[in-house]
């Protein structure tokens, strides 16, 4: 081993790294800016040291990723060296490795520019309107010729050399370069996406069940955010859902189903639960740590105890489905996102930046899953991947099982992968929201912007980036279904196509989730069964609810039929196409500040970052304040749907205001009816008392 080479090759690979990775975190310190809500309190003053040592973890990683990086520039301007048989001048070493480290950096850069710009926006401070001009220059096949053209030369320069030494029986030198060549080259191939080395993965024998002979597998793929209009919207001359479209043609297909409230966590608990959030206790996002362990058995639970393997996949918007114990053995989530440590650990925007670009793989799913999970960035491919080898294997298990899906594909800030982007956008549209909807980067700009009306926002173009966020959803839930085909198992596989709530696009005066119960944009979603065993095509108009989805599937998986829920089973609506309106309860979830259109005299309390703390330092977890807690839940909006009435009771500092609308006349909601029909009122509050529970 020749160790003057390997000096060589190192020792000006380090230097440039540590030189370059310091400079990278005393900007981060100088920009100083954190991901997640700031706190206001004293708060984060406890976690100083925490905050030392998360922000030198990441220094380490950008030290190691930069090290990596130079060796490459390093061992090209050696083997350069070899070939031509001048010696390897330590300028030159320094130099190739500081240029190799700017060649890579750029080239990371505009495939994430390309691919996945919002990852670059919400990873750093530049306006976006910088890399106009360099986004427009890229192209997939442009990229490919640089990605592979250096890599080709590299590898072509580095075999000559290694052919050179070899001829020239200088073996102790072939193998000290061979040795760090093969290194590298096993790096890099250890750290790329799981998607690029597919040849790796072992093939697993499928079965084919017939299911009336075994229990059924269930598939649940789940997108946050997806509004129900958007199912067959057409756009262009055609369907935006094409693949669900043609799923919904032999599915049963409800498109007035509602979620109690439209806030991922207690909408989430109730759908896989069957109870409604006043019961099981969740009515928000910030929940604590002691209240986790659910009072009620959820539906994974259940089928565990029946010998089905459970599993669940997600990335950042999906951490609710593993903090609450639900019951799923196998999961593949991301920490709680609402831990004032897991932000803290995500570190200031800078460097976030730098390593966002090399750890979307399994490198940063492993040790860095922080920045792999960054909020706002969806990881469709990934947990396309991990589905599908999730299917594969499964397919192999001789018991049944339940893999539920759920992406972020369809959430805010609508930041998808090339090309939904800019599918259905104006290409002539240059402004902040060219690559997803702008100032939703740090936590004070959403509060802020929830205050601004709609003329401040390029609606149009926010609602082209949503319409490709769909298409992008559709089109995975097709690679599953095509998945499923190609193991034999689409017909014993019920699936079930879902979402945790809508989105306001300035339908009542805001924008969001979950910030009026006038509007149903945020309260109703689609959701789609498909059962192989019965023929069960249909477009569904019953009125209906998530906590339904639970006592269905074991009516259809088992015949049970328990009054534990309180949800109802739908599997007579099902076999039998048969329509029934259910009454519906619905309340509003936490507003950032208050939503514009908020009626004087309403009860009200402080904006988020004033309601929020963390109680249990250790843990981290952000919870609501609890002196506050109550004065929160008593200022929600319900709604009580009806019949053809809509019922919708307002909190005021000295009472409620009801309103009524006829949504058979108004199915807007512009007409309060209430003087009109005190009866029906006094009915329908009656009603509300009975089945909503405040406390």
């Amino acid at each position: 081993m020749k160790w003057d080479v390997l000096y060589a090759l190192i020792y000006p690979a380090v230097l440039t790294s540590l030189g370059l990775s310091l400079i990278i975190l005393i900007k981060a310190i100088i920009d100083f800016s954190r991901t997640g809500p700031a706190i206001k309190e004293n708060i984060l003053k406890s976690y100083h040291l925490y905050s030392i040592y998360a922000l030198m973890r990441l220094f380490v990683w950008c030290v190691l990723i930069n090290v990596f990086l130079a060796v490459t520039g390093t061992l090209f301007y050696y083997s350069i060296a070899v070939i031509s048989s001048e010696p390897a001048r330590m300028s030159g070493l320094f130099i190739s490795a500081f240029g190799a480290i700017v060649w890579l950096v750029f080239v990371q850069f505009i495939k994430n520019l390309l691919y996945i710009p919002c990852n670059i926006a919400l990873s750093s401070h530049y306006s976006m309107k910088n890399f106009y001009s360099l986004w427009k220059w890229l192209s997939p096949l442009k990229l490919k010729i640089i990605i592979y053209g250096y890599r080709l030369i590299y590898i072509m320069v580095v075999l000559a050399a290694l052919f050179f030494l070899f001829k020239q029986q200088s073996f102790s030198l072939f193998y000290t370069l061979l040795s760090v060549f093969l290194i590298h080259l096993m790096v890099f191939i250890l750290v790329s996406d799981s998607s690029s080395f597919r040849f790796f993965n072992k093939r697993v024998k499928t079965r084919t069940n017939i299911i009336h002979g075994d229990k059924p597998n269930i598939i649940m793929i789940g997108s946050d955010t997806l509004r129900v209009d958007r199912i067959g919207r057409i756009r262009n001359g055609q369907s935006i859902t094409p693949n669900i479209d043609k799923l919904i043609k032999k599915s049963c297909y409800f498109e007035n189903c509602y979620v109690p409230i439209a806030r991922t966590a207690p909408s989430l608990v109730s759908l896989f639960s069957g109870v409604q959030p006043w019961k099981h206790g969740i009515r928000d996002n910030f929940v604590a740590q002691d209240e986790f362990n659910l009072t009620v058995t959820p539906f994974p639970e259940l089928l565990r105890k029946k010998g089905y393997i459970t599993s669940v996949i997600s990335d950042w918007c999906g951490s609710d489905l593993g903090k609450f114990k639900l019951g799923f053995e196998q999961q593949d989530l991301p920490e709680d996102q609402w831990n004032i440590r897991y932000y803290i650990r995500q570190g200031p925007k800078d460097i976030r930046l730098f390593l966002s670009l090399f750890v979307k793989n399994r490198l940063g799913r492993i040790f860095l899953p922080e920045i792999f999970y960054l909020g706002g960035v969806p990881q469709g491919q990934y947990l396309l991947d991990k589905t599908r080898q999730s299917i594969d294997n499964l397919a192999a298990k001789e018991q049944p099982f339940l893999l539920n899906t759920f992406f972020s594909t369809t959430h805010p800030p609508f930041g998808t992968e090339y090309p939904y982007y800019s599918m259905y956008a104006d290409p002539d549209y240059w402004g902040e929201s060219k690559f997803m909807m702008a100032r939703l980067t740090d936590p004070e700009e959403i509060i802020k912007s929830q205050k601004e009306p709609k003329e401040a926002f390029d609606l149009e173009q926010i609602l082209d980036l949503y319409d490709g966020s769909v298409t992008n959803f559709d089109d995975q839930v097709g690679d599953i279904i095509c998945c499923l085909k190609k193991n034999k198992m689409e017909q014993n596989t019920l699936i079930v196509i879902y979402s945790d709530h809508g989105m306001e696009f300035f339908e009542n005066e805001t924008w969001g989730q979950g910030n009026s119960v006038l509007s149903e944009y945020s309260n109703r979603i689609p959701l789609i069964i498909y059962n192989p065993a019965v023929d069960t095509a249909q477009l569904n108009t019953s009125r209906i609810r998530t906590v339904d989805l639970v006592p269905t599937l074991l009516d259809i998986l088992f015949s049970e039929k328990t009054g534990a829920y309180d949800g109802q089973s739908l599997k007579t609506l099902i076999n039998d196409k048969l329509t029934v309106n259910q009454d519906v309860i619905c309340e509003t979830g936490i507003w950032f500040t208050k939503p514009p259109g908020m009626l004087k005299n309403h009860r009200t309390y402080p904006d988020l970052l004033d309601i929020i703390t963390v109680n249990d330092r250790k843990r981290g977890t952000i919870v609501l304040k609890p002196e506050l807690k109550e004065q929160i839940y008593q200022a929600k909006d319900s709604v009580l749907i009806s019949g053809q009435w809509k019922l919708i009771r307002l909190p005021l500092i000295d009472g409620y205001q009801y309103q009524l609308y006829d949504q058979t006349t108004d199915p807007d909601c512009k007409i309060d009816v209430s003087r009109q029909n005190a009866d029906i009122v006094e009915t329908l509050k009656q009603k509300l008392n009975e089945l909503y529970l405040y406390a």
